[in-house]
């Protein structure tokens, strides 16, 4: 089991730990300035250039451009705040659906609507922030994510549209995937045309100004799938070789597209089995049918719960060959369940020694992890409350002070509210009141047993509350509304 990052609760506590799994990795008794010498104020050589600093800004979906997929006022505030934030690299920024079939989402950014003057908006508004906050512009280092979602393409409201490289026995049930429909999956014509638009996108990244675009190629998205592609025919599956051909093309192809252009590889590192929910907790989906297990990356064929880095070892080698600066690496998928042992588990950036340098051994046994972003799967609070859908769920910020938990769920006058272990304050809960339209609404009875009903997460109740409200807890957008005091609230229902 893979602890979480919040159990250490000192730097003893994790040091000990990383002594315990034989992880050298140093660490500082004390956060230490960039005058006192923090590793983080360090500056990162990057393929000719070099990053200021070793913060890093990692790409993320946004999912709030417009439905053809260009820029919006609001993700173009996003990447102000980039270059506001003092980080010197900024790994992606925005991940780009190089094809509009590809998108996660039907509000993702869409590269061929964007074109060099759509990436021109996102650049020229993170560098004027970073210009006018930092003086300069020489240390910064700025990329873009190309994508295909594959498997988790839904690029319009009308659901999923799944792109595969191959069937796969546990997650096309898992995904609504027909195992016996071969419509979905990527004839070698289709591969060949996405080649060509991941070029085509890094084009214009190149023509835009960018410093680097980023293939990506992890978390079960489409490239990433390829790398498992055993049961797949023909050139781009089977073999290592096969399996490794799609990604590599692309870099070759783009590289030679666009000399200037550097090139990273934000990558799944290894793979684990499917998990799925059974009871209050994560299970993997059973797999003793399926052995020896031949769709994972980076897993023991004979014990898919292990690791086994022979072959991405060999392919880290491979990218550094073909000219790649660095990698960003990742491990299994969020997105292959919900209690997912790797889900946002350690990120870390690599930077690639030249072609005949020291060979790759490894996350653990390198300590020059460059820049790293952790967080947590987190299951939902256990009491009264509803699943935001993301656009209300980020105006909404944990606070501390009042409402706070403690960690049995109990405030400071001993009601028990939820079990959840983090809080708001009266003001940021009064800041998300003022941003929701449609607040949580609290039955007659949510004073008396919060904890024991969550509402469905598919409506939206319209709260018009006598006597105020609290909201308590954040547990990843599920949010916990207590009333204030007894007295009866009363609202309407408004369906979603």
């Amino acid at each position: 089991m893979i602890p979480r990052i919040a159990r250490f609760r000192s730097t003893a506590d994790l040091r000990t730990h990383l002594a315990g799994i034989a992880a050298p990795i140093p660490l500082d008794d004390e956060l230490l300035s960039a005058a006192a010498g923090s590793p983080l104020a360090e500056p990162l050589p990057l393929g000719g250039r070099v990053a200021g600093n070793r913060w890093c800004i990692h790409p993320m979906e946004g999912w709030d451009a417009t439905d053809a997929g260009a820029p919006t006022p609001t993700l173009l505030r996003r990447w102000t705040r980039f270059g506001e934030s003092g980080a010197k690299l900024v790994w992606g920024g925005e991940a780009v659906a190089v094809l509009a079939e590809g998108r996660a989402n039907p509000n993702q950014l869409c590269a061929p609507v964007c074109g060099a003057a759509g990436y021109a908006e996102l650049l020229t508004a993170l560098r004027d922030a970073h210009l006018a906050r930092f003086g300069t512009l020489d240390d910064l280092v700025v990329a873009l994510q190309l994508t295909h979602s594959g498997r988790f393409s839904k690029p319009t409201p009308a659901g999923r549209s799944p792109r595969i490289a191959y069937h796969h026995p546990l997650l096309d049930a898992r995904h609504g995937v027909n195992p016996a429909d071969d419509a979905c999956v990527l004839t070698d014509a289709d591969v060949e045309r996405l080649i060509e638009a991941y070029v085509a996108a890094a084009r214009d990244a190149d023509a835009a100004g960018f410093d680097m675009v980023d293939i990506k190629a992890c978390h079960g998205y489409l490239l990433h799938e390829f790398l498992s592609a055993r049961r797949r025919p023909g050139p781009y599956g089977g073999d290592f070789a096969g399996r490794t051909r799609i990604l590599l093309e692309i870099i070759e192809r783009v590289r030679s597209a666009c000399p200037r252009l550097l090139v990273g590889v934000r990558l799944s590192l290894f793979d684990v089995v499917p998990w799925h929910k059974v009871g209050d907790r994560g299970e993997p989906f059973p797999f003793a049918d399926h052995l020896p297990y031949d769709c994972g990356f980076g897993v023991d064929a004979r014990d898919p719960m292990r690791m086994d880095l022979a072959e991405p070892i060999e392919l880290l080698k491979m990218l550094r060959d073909r000219g790649v600066v660095a990698v960003n690496l990742s491990a299994g998928s969020p997105l292959h369940g919900a209690a997912h042992p790797t889900a946002g588990g350690v990120s870390a950036v690599r930077r690639l020694p030249a072609a005949g340098g020291s060979t790759p051994g490894g996350v653990a046994a390198d300590r020059r992890l460059q820049a790293g972003e952790s967080g947590r799967a987190r299951a939902p609070a256990r009491g009264l409350g509803l699943q935001l859908p993301p656009g209300l769920r980020r105006a909404c910020r944990p606070g501390r002070g009042a409402g706070r938990l403690d960690r049995r769920g109990r405030r400071a006058d001993g009601a028990l509210l939820s079990r959840a272990p983090g809080g708001f304050t009266r003001r940021s809960a009064a800041r998300a009141r003022a941003h929701l339209p449609d607040l949580l609404r609290l039955h007659d009875r949510s004073a008396a047993r919060p904890a024991q009903r969550l509402l469905p997460s598919r409506r939206v109740l319209q709260a018009a509350r006598a006597g105020g409200s609290g909201l308590e807890g954040d547990q990843g957008g599920q949010l916990t509304l207590q009333a204030s005091s007894p007295r009866r609230a009363t609202a309407r229902r408004a369906t979603q």
